[in-house]
C-alpha cells in the first residue's frame, strides 16, 4: 500500500511518466492474467486463439517482474528494482544457454507442468526471441536504477526500448500476415501474439521514462515523427522483394538526429536502422538466400553508418557553434556591464572627490589672504602651488565626470549640418583665432549627417583647440574636409578629416595620445590642459559607430581622421 502511494506522490508526474506508469501496470496485469490461465486451464488467456502460440509460464511470470521493476524505478525503490532486474536477466540468459548449446536445466516446467506444446520445441520454455527481449528489459531496468548519471545512460536506454519495441512489433506483424519467420526462429519455440503485445508495453515504458528523465529539450521536432519513420520503414522492408537495398529506407530516420538536442542521436537511429535491417532479413527470408541479398543489406548497413557519422559531426558542430555564440553574448554581456560599473564608479568617485578638495582649495585660499604677510616668501609659494594643484585635479576630475557621463547617456540624434556647426565654432572662438593668427577653411562644403549635435560640436572644437595649441608657426592653419567611403568599400560611413600645420607627433604616440590623461609635453607647455580631449573626442566617434586616427610628420603637421555611420542604427 505505502509503495502505491509513493508511485501516487512523484513530483514529476507529466504525460510521459503517466504513460510509463500505465505501461508497467498493464505488463503486471498481462502476466497475472496468463498465469490465473494455467491455473485454471482457461486456454484463451493462454493461447488468445487456438491455432497461436502459448505464453509460457516463465514468460508471464518475467512480464510480472518487468512491471514490477519499472514501477520501483519510478518510485526510487532501487534495491527492489535491481534485485527484480538481475532475476530477470538470469532467467532469460539460462534460457538463451539452454537453446544454444541443447542443454536442460529444468527451470522450463519448475513453477507449472505445461500442457500445452503447439509451436513449442521443448515443454515450457519461452521462445528466444522472448528471452532476449527479456535480458534487453532487464538489463535498462538495472541501467535505470542505477545512480549513473553520464551522457549516455538515457541514450543507452532508448537504444534498448527501441530494440525491444522492434521485435516485438515485428512478431506481431508476422501474426498480422501470416509470416511465421516474423515471430519465430527456425524452428524453435515461437513468440506467443500476446508476448508481442506485453513487450509492446515494455519498450514504450522505457522509451517514455527515457524522455521524461531528458533534464533539457529533447528534440525540436515531436518524438512521434522519428517513430513513424522507423515503424513505416520496417513494414515497408518486411513488403519488399529481399534483394531490393532496403536498409536505405532508414536514412531518413538518421536525418531526425539532426534536429535532437544530443548529437549522440544520430548514432542511436543507425544502430535501430541497422537493427531493423538485419531483423528484416531474417524475418523476411528463408535460409540460403543468395549473395546479392547479403551484399545489398551489407550495402545498406554501410549507408546507414557513414550517413550516422556524417550527421554526428554537422550536429556537433552546430552546438559547438552555438556554444561560442553563447560565450560570446555572455562575455558581450559581462563587458557591457562591466563598462556600465565602471562609468558609474568613475561618476561616483569624481563626484565624491570634488567636495573635500574644494574645501582644501578654500582653505588654502583663506590661509593665503588671511595670513599672506604673516609668512615667508616659501610659504606663500607653496600655498599658491597648493590652490594650483587644486584646481588642476578639480579639472582632471571634472573631464573624469564628462567621461563617466559619455558613457552612460544615450545621444540626441538629429538631422545636424556640419558647415553650420563649423560656423558656429568660429564665431564662439573669434577672439582666440583672431590673437591667434589662426585661419579655418572647409575644403568644400560639409554634408548633413544624422548625428548627435551637441557632442559633434564638441568633437569638432576639441580637434581645432588642438590644432591651435600645438602649433607654433606665425599662421596656423586648420582645413576641415570630408570623403565619401566608396560604396563597394563595405563600409557605411563618411570619413572626416582635420588637418593642422602644427608640431605633428611621433608615429610612437599616435595611439597613446587618445588615453585618458596623457600628455606627450609638460603642463605649462602648450598650455595646461589635462590631456582628455582627444580621449573625448575617440569616445564620441565610437559613439556615432566609427573610428578616429591620425597621421603626422614631426614638424610638418597633423591630419585626424575620423568616421561616422552613416546610419543610425549604433543609437539604438
Amino acid at each position: 500500500m505505502q509503495f502505491f502511494q509513493q508511485l501516487s506522490q512523484i513530483k514529476t508526474l507529466n504525460s510521459k511518466v503517466l504513460i510509463t506508469i500505465v505501461m508497467g501496470t498493464l505488463s503486471i496485469l498481462l502476466g497475472s492474467i496468463v498465469i490465473i490461465g494455467w491455473y485454471t486451464h482457461e486456454l484463451t488467456l493462454i493461447q488468445v486463439l487456438p491455432q497461436f502460440v502459448p505464453m509460457q509460464y516463465n514468460t508471464a511470470l518475467g512480464f510480472i517482474l518487468c512491471g514490477i521493476g519499472i514501477l520501483t524505478v519510478l518510485s526510487h525503490h532501487f534495491f527492489i528494482s535491481k534485485a527484480v532486474s538481475l532475476a530477470i536477466i538470469f532467467i532469460a540468459l539460462l534460457t538463451l544457454i539452454q537453446y544454444i548449446f541443447r542443454v536442460d536445466f529444468g527451470i522450463d516446467q519448475l513453477f507449472m507442468e505445461h500442457y500445452i506444446d503447439l509451436l513449442t520445441s521443448q515443454p515450457g520454455r519461452m521462445a528466444p526471441n522472448t528471452a532476449l527481449c527479456f535480458v534487453l528489459t532487464g538489463l535498462a531496468i538495472f541501467i535505470a536504477s542505477h545512480q549513473w548519471q553520464g551522457k549516455y545512460k538515457l541514450g543507452t536506454l532508448e537504444l534498448i526500448g527501441f530494440f525491444i519495441l522492434s521485435l516485438s512489433i515485428l512478431a506481431l506483424y508476422g501474426y498480422i500476415l501470416g509470416a511465421e519467420s516474423a515471430y519465430g526462429w527456425s524452428n524453435l519455440t515461437r513468440m506467443a501474439i500476446h508476448t508481442a503485445i506485453g513487450f509492446i508495453f515494455l519498450g514504450v515504458g522505457i522509451i517514455t521514462y527515457t524522455w521524461s528523465m531528458e533534464t533539457m529539450k529533447i528534440a525540436s521536432i515531436p518524438m512521434w515523427i522519428p517513430a513513424v519513420i522507423w515503424l513505416g520503414g520496417l513494414l515497408f522492408d518486411l513488403a519488399l522483394p529481399l534483394g531490393v537495398a532496403a536498409g536505405i529506407i532508414y536514412v531518413p530516420l538518421i536525418f531526425c538526429a539532426i534536429w535532437f538536442a544530443q548529437p549522440y542521436a544520430s548514432f542511436i537511429f543507425a544502430a535501430i536502422g541497422i537493427f531493423l535491417t538485419i531483423l528484416g532479413y531474417f524475418a523476411s527470408a528463408p535460409l540460403g538466400e543468395n549473395w546479392m541479398v547479403l551484399s545489398n543489406r551489407t550495402l545498406s548497413i554501410f549507408v546507414l553508418i557513414v550517413v550516422s557519422i556524417l550527421v554526428y559531426f554537422r550536429r556537433a558542430l552546430e552546438i559547438e557553434l552555438a556554444g561560442v555564440r553563447l560565450k560570446m553574448e555572455a562575455n558581450n554581456t559581462a563587458l557591457k556591464r562591466s563598462n556600465e560599473e565602471l562609468d558609474n564608479f568613475a561618476h561616483i568617485a569624481s563626484h565624491d572627490l570634488k567636495e573635500p578638495l574644494r574645501a582644501i582649495h578654500n582653505h588654502s585660499q583663506f590661509l593665503l589672504e588671511d595670513y599672506e604677510n604673516e609668512l615667508d616668501e616659501a610659504g606663500v609659494k607653496k600655498l599658491n602651488r597648493l590652490i594650483y594643484l587644486t584646481n588642476r585635479m578639480e579639472k582632471l576630475i571634472s573631464d573624469l565626470l564628462y567621461y563617466s557621463r559619455l558613457g552612460r547617456e544615450k545621444l540626441a540624434v538629429t538631422e545636424t549640418d556640419l558647415n553650420l556647426v563649423i560656423s558656429d565654432i568660429k564665431n564662439t572662438m573669434k577672439d582666440q583665432l583672431v590673437s591667434k593668427n589662426v585661419r579655418v577653411k572647409v575644403a568644400e562644403p560639409l554634408p548633413i549627417i544624422t548625428c548627435d549635435q551637441v557632442r559633434i560640436t564638441e568633437l569638432f572644437r576639441n580637434l581645432i583647440s588642438n590644432a591651435i595649441k600645438y602649433n607654433d608657426n606665425d599662421e596656423k592653419v586648420i582645413e576641415i574636409g570630408f570623403e565619401e567611403m566608396p560604396e563597394n568599400s563595405n563600409v557605411s560611413a563618411t570619413r572626416f578629416y582635420v588637418k593642422d600645420n602644427g608640431i605633428g607627433i611621433s608615429e610612437e604616440f599616435h595611439i597613446d595620445i587618445f588615453r585618458i590623461f596623457r600628455r606627450l609635453h609638460g603642463p605649462k607647455k602648450y598650455g595646461e590642459g589635462t590631456g582628455s580631449g582627444l580621449t573625448f573626442v575617440k569616445k564620441i566617434v565610437e559613439q556615432h559607430g566609427g573610428k578616429i586616427w591620425c597621421e603626422s610628420i614631426p614638424g610638418q603637421g597633423t591630419t585626424f581622421y575620423f568616421t561616422i555611420e552613416r546610419e543610425a542604427s549604433w543609437n539604438s
